[in-house]
C-alpha cells in the first residue's frame, strides 16, 4: 500500500515538474546532451569551417582586387567553397535538430502520459490508504473511484491530489525565487537613485 502510494507520488512529481518547466525546455536540454554525445564531430567541423571563413574574409579584405587579382580570385574561390561547406553542414545540423526535437517532444509526451496511465491502471484495485471512519461518510465512494475498496483513497484520486500539491509547491517556489530576485535588485536601484541625487 505504501509502496504504491510512493510510486504514484514519484510519477506525479516527475510529470508535473516536466510540465511546469515546459516540454520545450526539456527537449532543448535533451538536444544539447544529444549534440554533445552524438554530433560532436559535426559541431567541431562547423566551428572549423566558420574559423576558416573568418580567416579567408580577413585575407580577402587585406588583398586588393585590382592590384593582386589572381591572389584575390584564389582566396575568393576558397571562401566560396568554405561557405558552401559551412552552409551545407549548418543546414544538415538544423534539419537534425528539428527532427530530434519533434521526435523527442512526441516521445516525452508519450512516456509521461504512458507513465500516468500505467500507474493508474496498475494500481487501480489497490487502496493508497484508508480514510478514518466517519470523516467523509456520505461521500467516501468518491474517494475510492474507480475500483478501490470503499473507505479508501483510490490511485486516481491520489494521483490528482499529488499532482495538485506538487504544482502548488512549484508555483510557490517560483514566487519565492522571484521575490528574492526582486529584493536583490531593489537595493541596486536605490543605490543608483542616491547616486543620481548626489550628482
Amino acid at each position: 500500500m505504501v509502496q504504491a502510494a510512493l510510486v504514484v507520488l514519484l510519477v506525479a512529481i516527475i510529470c508535473e515538474f516536466i510540465q511546469y518547466v515546459g516540454y520545450s525546455y526539456f527537449v532543448t536540454q535533451s538536444y544539447k546532451l544529444y549534440k554533445l554525445a552524438v554530433q560532436r564531430s559535426s559541431v567541431l567541423q562547423l566551428r572549423q569551417h566558420k574559423k576558416e571563413i573568418l580567416e579567408l574574409k580577413t585575407q580577402l579584405r587585406q588583398t586588393s582586387s585590382q592590384d593582386e587579382f589572381a591572389k584575390w580570385a584564389r582566396i575568393r574561390r576558397k571562401l566560396d567553397a568554405a561557405t558552401a561547406k559551412y552552409d551545407k553542414l549548418a543546414t544538415d545540423l538544423a534539419y537534425d535538430k528539428t527532427g530530434f526535437e519533434v521526435k523527442m517532444s512526441i516521445a516525452s509526451r508519450v512516456v509521461l502520459y504512458g507513465a500516468r496511465i500505467t500507474a493508474i491502471f496498475w494500481y487501480r484495485y489497490e487502496p493508497m490508504f484508508y480514510l478514518p471512519q466517519g470523516w467523509f461518510s456520505p461521500i467516501t465512494f468518491i474517494f475510492s473511484y474507480p475500483a478501490a475498496p470503499t473507505g479508501s483513497v483510490s490511485v486516481l484520486f491520489w494521483f490528482l491530489i499529488c499532482q495538485r500539491v506538487v504544482h502548488k509547491i512549484l508555483v510557490s517556489l517560483h514566487l519565492v525565487q522571484t521575490s528574492i530576485t526582486n529584493q536583490q535588485n531593489v537595493p541596486e536601484k536605490a543605490d543608483l537613485e542616491e547616486t543620481k541625487k548626489i550628482h
